[in-house]
């Protein structure tokens, strides 16, 4: 993202330029903005930071015996980055606290500290209505209509209550541990028998629940100021090409 300008500079910069697209609003968030946003709604939904215990198993590759497990962990709030203009993005819970049981032994084994979940995946744009960007539901992940980044959705102008979110989907998500301490890096690939009941997890609980941004034609007439009623909306991603660079949503 460009350094950010005033507005003499700004404009000056715009003129004689096709800088909206043909839309008449262009707005951006920065990605620490949208953490913000994001930290915001995951305080709506810190029931899902608390997970276990979910089933799973492995195949010992030592015994060829098959290991029944119950996992625990408690998560941090997530932490979003952009990483193209294509809306993928890594997000990233820390882990608090887990521990894995192992049923058949009644063996409680605790997860190195240090560690965190890293999902690649992407931002979608969700219809639905304004409240349900404050319920802890939020649109239902099956058959709700999403368009991915750069995709335009047009607004039903009879639709008074519709509203396009910017969601997190799992649906499609890769999972992975990360160490974030010299110890913890050298052990979280021995972890990685956990992950798919992590990720299923997320796919269950959290798909298209974390909205980060959105808009709608929802409008009071009793607050008496001027309105503009959308007509069409999209979103994309930009990524800083330097450290000292903002990433950023735009919508």
């Amino acid at each position: 993202m460009a350094t950010q300008l005033d507005f003499p500079a700004l404009s000056k910069q715009m003129t004689g330029k096709w800088t909206t697209e043909g839309f008449d609003i262009l707005v951006s968030y920065t990605e620490a903005k949208v953490n913000q946003l994001l930290r915001a709604r995951s305080e709506q939904l810190k029931s899902i930071l608390k997970m276990g215990p979910l089933e799973t198993s492995y195949v010992d590759p030592l015994t060829d015996e098959t290991i029944h497990l119950n996992v625990f962990m408690n998560l941090e709030h997530p932490l979003l980055q952009f990483e193209d203009e294509h809306g993928n993005i890594t997000l990233t819970f820390d882990i608090q606290e887990g521990h894995y049981d192992i049923i058949d032994k009644n063996i409680t084994k605790p997860l190195p500290s240090g560690m965190a979940v890293s999902f690649k995946t992407t931002l979608n744009n969700v219809k639905g209505t304004v409240e349900s960007s404050q319920s802890e539901d939020g649109p239902k992940g099956k058959g709700v209509k999403t368009a991915s980044a750069n995709e335009l959705v047009i607004f039903n102008p009879d639709e008074k209550d519709v509203s396009q979110h910017v969601c997190i989907t799992f649906e499609k998500a890769s999972a992975d541990f990360i160490g974030t301490t010299e110890e913890s890096k050298k052990r979280v690939a021995g972890m990685a028998f956990l992950l798919g009941a992590v990720k299923e997890y997320f796919q269950q609980h959290a798909e298209l629940k974390y909205f980060v941004a959105g808009v709608s034609n929802k409008y009071n007439p009793e607050s008496g100021s001027d309105s503009l009623q959308p007509r069409s909306f999209r979103f994309n991603t930009l990524k800083g090409k330097t450290e000292n660079d903002e990433s950023a949503l735009c919508m």
